[in-house]
């Protein structure tokens, strides 16, 4: 196996624990709402969560770095301003704002996450899940359209 290889491997089962982890929370939180009052799901998907939230989090670093050095073995100059200009340059940028957005979010995600199993006030609380939720759905569609970016740039050209 080439180095490229051994990276690409990489970078795709990083990409699919991270996403997959997200739309396993998806389905365990609905299931759970089936059979719980909504604070007792909610708590019960945080304990969840937090087991799995190191494993998705190392992933995620590791989709990045791979992602980073599949680029340089590409040899393409994505140090270099004009590259940018280019249609392949145009959706590298794209993708790495795609990507900064949801980094971005995740310590608000975790953070909300954290004020909403210490609420006690139920109209609080609703709200707080309630967002809780939206953040976590803005951050699976940034993820799809991160790995769709990633399938356009590596065969669409």
């Amino acid at each position: 196996m080439t180095l490229f290889e051994i990276t690409k491997f990489i970078h795709i089962l990083s990409v699919f624990i991270w996403t997959g982890g997200i739309i396993f929370t998806i389905i365990v939180n609905r299931e759970l709402k089936k059979y719980m009052d909504m604070m007792n799901a909610t708590k019960t998907l945080s304990i969840i969560g937090k087991s799995i939230q190191l494993p998705m989090r190392i992933s995620l670093i590791l989709a990045i770095i791979s992602g980073i050095i599949l680029l340089i073995l590409r040899k393409l100059p994505i140090l270099e301003i004009e590259f940018y200009k280019t249609s392949i340059g145009k959706l590298i940028l794209i993708k790495y704002i795609v990507v900064l957005m949801f980094v971005l979010i995740l310590p608000y995600h975790s953070k909300i996450g954290k004020s909403l199993i210490k609420e006690n006030d139920k109209e609080k609380f609703k709200k707080l899940r309630n967002l809780l939720i939206f953040i976590g759905w803005i951050i699976l569609i940034l993820s799809i359209l991160a790995m769709y970016l990633g399938t356009k740039i590596r065969y669409g050209f």
